[in-house]
């Protein structure tokens, strides 16, 4: 699926390869497919080449970015999801390349 200039699919097939997990560590709205996501995620849509991405916790969600550049959003997204595991699994080596 590409939503508007970001292929969604190759970026959650990317965070995947680099150890981050879907649904937990990061979510993408429109690949959901009735999986919920974990209680702390950063997570992104897309909607007519805007893209919004968000950290949300326990019900509570922070704003973090809105744009309409889909590279600005695909780096951010990955940058907020590294930042995440790197608290909680600290010591781990995903999303950092070889």
């Amino acid at each position: 699926m590409t939503a508007a200039g970001l292929d969604v699919d190759a970026l959650a097939v990317e965070m995947s390869a680099q150890g981050f997990g879907e649904f937990v560590d990061f979510y993408i709205a429109n690949r959901a497919d009735g999986t919920l996501p974990s209680s702390e995620h950063i997570g992104l849509r897309s909607d007519d080449g805007r893209y919004d991405i968000w950290y949300r916790d326990m019900g509570v969600s922070r704003q973090l970015l809105t744009t309409t550049d889909p590279e600005e959003a695909r780096r951010m997204f990955i940058d907020e999801t590294r930042k995440l595991v790197a608290v909680r699994r600290p010591g781990s080596t995903s999303g950092t390349t070889s």
